[in-house]
Protein backbone atom coordinates (compact mmCIF):
# COMPACT_ATOMS: atom_id res chain seq x y z
CA UNK A 1 0.00 0.00 0.00
CA UNK A 2 1.47 3.61 -0.63
CA UNK A 3 -0.66 7.17 -0.43
CA UNK A 4 0.06 10.36 -0.84
CA UNK A 5 0.31 13.51 -3.23
CA UNK A 6 2.61 15.01 -5.33
CA UNK A 7 3.40 18.43 -5.82
CA UNK A 8 6.38 19.96 -7.89
CA UNK A 9 8.32 22.70 -6.01
CA UNK A 10 10.44 23.73 -9.20
CA UNK A 11 12.34 22.26 -12.23
CA UNK A 12 14.98 20.28 -9.99
CA UNK A 13 12.44 18.75 -7.16
CA UNK A 14 9.05 17.52 -5.79
CA UNK A 15 7.29 16.83 -2.17
CA UNK A 16 5.44 14.47 -1.33
CA UNK A 17 2.97 15.03 1.19
CA UNK A 18 1.26 12.86 3.77
CA UNK A 19 2.75 10.14 2.64
CA UNK A 20 2.29 6.62 3.88
CA UNK A 21 4.23 2.96 2.69
CA UNK A 22 3.74 -0.03 4.34
CA UNK A 23 7.38 -0.86 3.28
CA UNK A 24 7.20 -4.09 2.01
CA UNK A 25 8.76 -3.86 -1.42
CA UNK A 26 12.88 -4.65 -1.42
CA UNK A 27 14.47 -1.72 -3.13
CA UNK A 28 11.40 1.08 -4.27
CA UNK A 29 12.93 4.44 -5.80
CA UNK A 30 10.90 7.55 -7.39
CA UNK A 31 11.47 6.66 -10.71
CA UNK A 32 10.91 8.76 -13.88
CA UNK A 33 9.01 7.09 -17.01
CA UNK A 34 7.22 8.24 -20.19
CA UNK A 35 4.39 5.67 -20.13
CA UNK A 36 3.26 2.83 -17.86
CA UNK A 37 4.00 0.52 -20.75
CA UNK A 38 7.00 -2.34 -19.61
CA UNK A 39 9.43 -1.09 -22.10
CA UNK A 40 8.80 2.29 -21.08
CA UNK A 41 9.03 1.77 -17.53
CA UNK A 42 12.19 -0.36 -17.52
CA UNK A 43 13.67 2.49 -19.64
CA UNK A 44 12.47 4.61 -17.20
CA UNK A 45 15.16 6.56 -14.77
CA UNK A 46 15.84 6.69 -11.58
CA UNK A 47 15.31 10.70 -10.57
CA UNK A 48 16.90 10.11 -6.89
CA UNK A 49 19.20 7.33 -5.54
CA UNK A 50 17.18 7.20 -2.23
CA UNK A 51 15.33 4.16 -1.56
CA UNK A 52 11.86 4.43 -0.41
CA UNK A 53 11.99 2.75 2.87
CA UNK A 54 8.85 1.99 5.15
CA UNK A 55 6.58 1.53 7.20
CA UNK A 56 5.54 5.09 7.00
CA UNK A 57 2.55 6.93 7.50
CA UNK A 58 1.77 10.49 6.96
CA UNK A 59 5.63 11.26 5.80
CA UNK A 60 6.15 14.78 4.49
CA UNK A 61 9.21 14.65 1.92
CA UNK A 62 11.40 16.63 -0.09
CA UNK A 63 12.84 14.68 -3.63
CA UNK A 64 15.72 16.37 -5.66
CA UNK A 65 16.02 15.07 -8.96
CA UNK A 66 19.57 13.88 -8.65
CA UNK A 67 19.92 11.76 -11.09
CA UNK A 68 21.74 13.38 -14.41
CA UNK A 69 19.60 13.74 -17.11
CA UNK A 70 16.10 14.21 -15.31
CA UNK A 71 13.89 16.87 -15.79
CA UNK A 72 10.60 17.09 -16.06
CA UNK A 73 10.62 17.31 -19.63
CA UNK A 74 11.82 13.84 -19.82
CA UNK A 75 8.80 12.44 -17.05
CA UNK A 76 5.24 12.13 -17.91
CA UNK A 77 4.51 9.70 -14.51
CA UNK A 78 6.70 9.72 -11.15
CA UNK A 79 6.44 5.73 -10.19
CA UNK A 80 7.64 4.25 -6.82
CA UNK A 81 9.58 1.64 -8.80
CA UNK A 82 10.85 -1.78 -7.90
CA UNK A 83 13.51 -2.63 -9.74
CA UNK A 84 13.85 -5.68 -8.25
CA UNK A 85 10.75 -7.05 -8.34
CA UNK A 86 9.86 -4.93 -11.86
CA UNK A 87 6.62 -3.82 -10.07
CA UNK A 88 4.98 -0.30 -10.15
CA UNK A 89 3.99 0.19 -6.63
CA UNK A 90 2.06 3.46 -6.85
CA UNK A 91 2.08 6.14 -10.12
CA UNK A 92 0.90 9.54 -10.60
CA UNK A 93 1.18 11.53 -13.89
CA UNK A 94 1.98 14.84 -14.36
CA UNK A 95 -0.17 17.15 -15.55
CA UNK A 96 1.02 19.36 -18.85
CA UNK A 97 1.88 22.90 -17.95
CA UNK A 98 -1.00 24.22 -20.20
CA UNK A 99 -3.44 22.35 -18.38
CA UNK A 100 -2.07 23.54 -14.56
CA UNK A 101 -4.50 26.43 -12.52
CA UNK A 102 -0.87 28.60 -12.77
CA UNK A 103 1.45 28.10 -16.16
CA UNK A 104 4.22 27.57 -13.77
CA UNK A 105 5.33 24.45 -12.92
CA UNK A 106 6.12 24.82 -9.69
CA UNK A 107 3.62 24.67 -6.47
CA UNK A 108 1.63 23.04 -9.38
CA UNK A 109 -0.60 19.86 -6.76
CA UNK A 110 -0.58 16.70 -9.02
CA UNK A 111 -2.94 13.93 -8.66
CA UNK A 112 -2.46 11.81 -5.54
CA UNK A 113 -1.79 8.11 -5.71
Amino acid sequence: MIAGTITIIDDCSFKVSNFSYDGLAPAVHWWGAKSLGVKDLRNGQELNPMKVTGPVNGLDMTVPLLTQGATWDNVTYIVAWCETALADFGHVKLMPAAMAPSMSAAGRKMLEY
